[in-house]
């Protein structure tokens, strides 16, 4: 699978100088497939009413082409509805961060507003860092942002909110727009941008249509609405001639506006939130349905390609059946006639044409069906929306109709697109796409109207009598029904022309494409031989289920099971005890949090399981607010219906082994389902008394993470002081990762806390899309870390600002006193982001390493590992592998054990490479002119091995040979050269004993390669 960069996807990036902005003369985009930081400027159809706002969907459109981009602004987050920040979609996650928020006028966000009701006072010029005085004349203390592409939709509530009884006003559009369409708050805002950024890329929308609302109905406003997107359109004119500049206009209103209308500049019910006119009525703002066309047609302005809902683009032409300039009538029709190449279905009564699969389709991959189609005369007649043609197109297990009239493109009930489809010029396709709910990618049937897509995870019904495509027509209009091309074999998107940057676009893994790793991590409670036991408890409250269920204080052994209730908190146990303490929560719901143990001290082990019904709240901890629990606390989170939130805003979690408390043992938590919001922390979250945890165990088995993974936490210690940072010392923070989807990061450490021992990370299944570290993002690890990556099932993804999931021995901040290790091991060939080949952007060593960084490749069998190498000081290839490395990583020292191979890229750096120790059997290539020319490079080879050869690239003239020795045992030989093909080039380099026939090679008898080649000499003009 492939995905989009946003250069993945985490940190914020930059346009690279040079790059140019948009052009609005020729639609094309930036040559760059990275929009740098991006600030989205606007009011609540920006921000989001009840739907996500077409910045999600132009997320994915930029996810689908490969196009990156970070968000940033003053503003996280949806007015309301929406989906949350870290939401994925093609493994990309959403930053969910602008500059827009509910009500804001173009006034308030050019800083001319007196009142400051909006964005806390602030404006635009804070926000770029231009100036310190906020609109409401305070200091701004808030974010400075360095943008790279603003894209800009403001003006409805100017025009449409303010004094709603005098209209759409000369007087606003002058404060917009200026008098003389040159000035206004329009020129204050673009002014600001471009002096924050004189290459800034600056896209601006026009306003959007509405249709039934409380106020502002009349036919007159909205003509005065649509007539001041004709005036915005010259005022950008004006702008980029005055300013020679490239701003981009985009009118967002093709599609959504309905053509069949009376009211002018009317909007599509469908297209819109809660029409109406009485009080609660929305209207105005987008629904889902319209922020989808709207992003679309941004894109399109944009010159990007469309959608591809993670599909492979296929041409009609190239599907299994294609039909095109009807000559005759085919079989399997009714009632329908020839007409210049079309199929008629304008004959009286029903007119239908069938195409069904081919056999040889097994269609578990979806079925796509491609047509060109038009439908009657448009507004000549009154337009007919009751007559339409339908389109089904199915299997034997589900299929769906689409509906085209005069007026619309319509599935089921719901209008998709507006059009005057008498006229129409472009093609339609319809896909069932299986889909993959772990990368943000719905199920059903998505709709293309040429490379627009109209419809996405529209609804299958199950059960179909036929397998295939029906056009059937019963109407008395004009239908003509031009090529038509159908194929079983998958589900395609269009192809198109603007698909330029194929390599970073995102393509979806097929469902069940890769195997679950087994889970590990495993929490036992007792099925018998318990003290006390009681069952079916119904949470209410501030609940401890412990003091509820009564029972002895010491040397309590119980099962708790809670199978219902709603509680305002749900607590293991509260208060001192001793003993062992199993509570099941089964059923009902916490509104607030659950906590392994609160209140006092406890001796012995707590565990706590929620399973079956159970609902969840928000944050669950191991230990909260108590003394100390001295043993260990079991977390087992199994509620696959549960969605965990936080119980504070300050360093939200949604687990956390504890609050104010210590665990002088183990916090071990194994997580199976469930959605989890925000960060999971092995460590405390809030230690004002100087707490620790003794040892952490993270065990991610499923489920869906929106945060960062932490085996530290944020505050306090894990594991003590006596703790050794050596090789075989203890591990006391540990994450393991067999399987879920992690919107975040996985890191050893934490986020502020101390660690005294060594960390480790494992992978072996789930989806990743930020990065693995074995460091945390901040405070100090006095020990050793180790991330392991084992075997092809683990999806490491791309998220926003680095293009494929990093893997680091180090952490995004703080310091490692010990060393860094990363392996990768049992990793074969693949060709997508599946495969070893897309696991990593960078495998690096960690900056923030004090000791030696070593790189380990066991088992590596993918011919291209093409990540970046930085920051390693070793690196060690084992057990089978035969790979290429970009790099070394900057590496002195490289251990080759038997029977692997390596090549190094020509263009690596290899002048801080000094020892090369060579197993029996090895191959190794790289460009001897890339080695340090005042440095010795040793070879280090077995004793009595002669099955080994150095091959150089680019010749050996500048290159010393004396500078590259070889040491067997402990005797040390010159490095000799010998030419065996002098057309061919080829150089072997062995090593020289002072016995007759010594030499330290044997003609046919090379098994390791590591080079060069040599110049060819011109001769004869030649």
């Amino acid at each position: 699978m492939k995905n989009l960069t946003l250069l993945t996807l985490t940190a914020a990036v930059s346009v690279l100088a040079g790059v140019p902005a948009f052009s609005a003369a020729s639609g094309t985009a930036v040559s760059e497939s990275n929009l740098g930081n991006t600030m989205f400027v606007g009011d609540s159809i920006t921000h989001g009413v009840n739907a996500a706002s077409w910045r999600w969907e132009l997320h994915k459109i930029l996810v689908d082409n490969g196009i990156s981009y970070n968000g940033v602004g003053y503003v996280t987050g949806h007015h309301s509805g929406g989906v949350k920040v870290g939401e994925v979609y093609g493994n990309v996650a959403f930053s969910n961060a602008h500059s827009s928020t509910a009500s804001a006028r173009a006034y308030e966000i050019a800083g001319r507003s007196s009142d400051g009701k909006r964005f806390n006072g602030t404006n635009i010029k804070n926000w770029l860092g231009l100036s310190k005085e906020t609109t409401n004349k305070s200091t701004y203390t808030g974010a400075v942002y360095n943008v790279d592409s603003f894209f800009m939709l403001i003006g409805t509530n100017d025009l449409l909110s303010d004094n709603t009884a005098a209209g759409v006003t000369q007087d606003k559009i002058n404060n917009l727009l200026g008098a003389d369409l040159n000035g206004g708050d329009m020129k204050t805002i673009v002014d600001a941008m471009y002096q924050s950024n004189a290459n800034a890329n600056v896209t601006l929308f026009s306003i959007p249509c509405w249709t039934l609302h409380p106020n502002s109905n009349g036919s007159d406003v909205h003509q005065a609405v649509a007539d001041y997107n004709v005036k915005l359109g010259e005022w950008v004119t004006n702008y980029n001639k005055t300013n020679g500049k490239d701003i981009t206009y985009v009118d967002v209103n093709v599609g959504i506006i309905d053509v069949a209308s009376s009211t002018p500049f009317y909007g599509v019910q469908s297209m819109f939130n809660k029409p109406g006119t009485t009080s609660g009525c929305d209207g105005l703002h987008p629904s889902a349905q319209g922020d989808l066309i709207i992003a679309g047609n941004v894109a399109k302005a944009l010159g990007y390609a469309g959608r591809t809902a993670g599909q492979e683009r296929k041409a009609e032409e190239n599907f299994t059946k294609h039909f095109a300039n009807f000559s005759n009538v085919p079989e399997g029709t009714k009632n329908v006639t020839v007409s210049d190449g079309k199929l008629d279905f304008s004959a009286k009564g029903e007119s239908t044409f069938t195409v069904g699969w081919d056999t040889k389709d097994t269609l578990k991959n979806g079925f796509s069906v491609n047509f060109d189609l038009l439908v009657g005369n448009g507004a000549t007649d009154g337009w007919n929306s009751t007559d339409y043609m339908s389109v089904t197109v199915g299997d034997s297990q589900r299929y769906g109709t689409l509906k085209v009239s005069e007026a619309y493109i319509q599935w089921g009930d719901t209008i998709l697109y507006s059009k005057d489809m008498s006229q129409n010029k472009d093609a339609l396709r319809i896909s069932y796409v299986v889909g993959n709910e772990a990368e943000g990618l719905t199920a059903g049937f998505y709709v293309w109207l040429d490379d627009l897509l109209i419809g996405q995870g529209l609804k299958a019904t199950e059960g179909s009598n036929n397998s295939g495509v029906v056009f059937s027509y019963s109407g008395t209009g004009t239908v003509l029904l031009g090529s038509v091309s159908a194929d079983g074999s998958g589900s395609y998107a269009p192809d198109t022309t603007l698909y330029t940057n194929a390599e970073d676009a995102y393509y979806a893994s097929a469902v069940g494409e890769l195997p679950k790793a087994p889970a590990q991590g495993g929490v036992n409670i007792p099925s018998t031989y318990f003290s006390f036991f009681k069952e079916n408890l119904t949470a209410s409250g501030n609940y401890s289920v412990r003091n509820a269920a009564g029972g002895p204080a010491k040397d309590d052994i119980a099962v708790i099971r809670v199978s219902g209730g709603n509680a305002t908190h749900v607590l293991a146990n509260s208060g001192t005890y001793t003993g062992k303490l199993y509570v099941e929560v089964k059923g009902g719901n916490a509104s607030s949090w659950y906590g392994g143990h609160t209140d006092g001290n406890f001796s012995g082990n707590v565990t706590l399981r929620l399973t079956d019904s159970n609902t969840g709240g928000s944050t669950v901890f191991g230990a909260v607010n108590a003394g100390t629990v001295s043993g260990n606390v079991y977390l087992d989170l199994k509620a696959a219906n549960a969605t965990f939130n936080s119980f504070t805003n300050n360093n939200p979690v949604s687990v956390a082994g504890a609050y104010n408390a210590s665990i002088t043992g183990v916090f071990h938590a194994q997580i199976s389902a469930g959605t989890f919001n925000y960060d999971i922390i092995g460590g405390l979250q809030k230690a004002d008394g100087g707490q620790s945890v003794g040892q952490t165990k993270i065990y991610i088995n499923g489920g869906v993470f929106k945060g960062n993974v932490y085996g530290g936490g944020f505050a306090g210690t894990v594991g003590s002081k006596a703790q050794t940072r050596s090789a075989t010392g203890t591990v006391v923070s540990a994450v393991t990762v067999t399987n879920g989807t992690i919107s975040g990061s996985v890191y050893g450490g934490g986020a502020g806390d101390t660690i005294n021992g060594n960390t480790s990370v494992s992978v072996t299944g789930g989806t990743i899309v930020g990065g693995i570290y074995g460091g945390g993002s901040s405070g100090v690890i006095n020990g050793n870390t180790q991330v392991t990556v084992d075997g092809n099932i683990a999806q490491l993804r791309s998220s926003p600002g680095a293009k494929w999931c990093e893997i680091s021995g180090g952490g995004t901040g703080g310091e490692i006193s010990g060393n860094s290790t990363v392996l990768l091991k049992n990793l074969s060939t693949g060709n997508s982001s599946n495969g070893a080949d897309r696991y990593a952007g960078t495998i690096s060593g960690g900056k923030n390493v004090k000791g030696t960084q070593t790189l380990v490749l066991d088992n590596v069998s993918v011919k291209n590992l093409g990540a970046t190498i930085a920051d390693f000081d070793v690196v060690t290839i084992q057990n089978k592998t035969a790979t290429t490395l970009t790099s070394l990583g900057g590496a002195s020292e490289l251990n080759l054990a038997a029977g692997t191979s390596l090549t190094i890229d020509a263009k690596a750096d290899l002048t801080a490479l000094r020892n090369v120790t060579l197993g029996t059997q090895t191959k190794l290539e790289f460009d001897f002119s890339t080695l340090s020319k005042e440095a010795d490079l040793v070879l280090v080879v077995a004793e009595g091995d002669t099955s080994f050869s150095i091959l150089a690239v680019n010749g050996t003239e500048g290159i010393d040979l004396s500078r590259v020795k070889f040491k067997v045992g402990e005797k040390t030989y010159d490095a000799v050269a010998r030419i065996p093909d002098a057309q061919a080039g080829t150089v072997f380099i062995g090593y020289s004993v002072p016995e007759p026939s010594a030499f330290g090679f044997l003609a046919g008898s090379f098994a390791l390669a590591a080079v060069v080649s040599r110049r060819k000499r011109k001769s004869g003009g030649c």
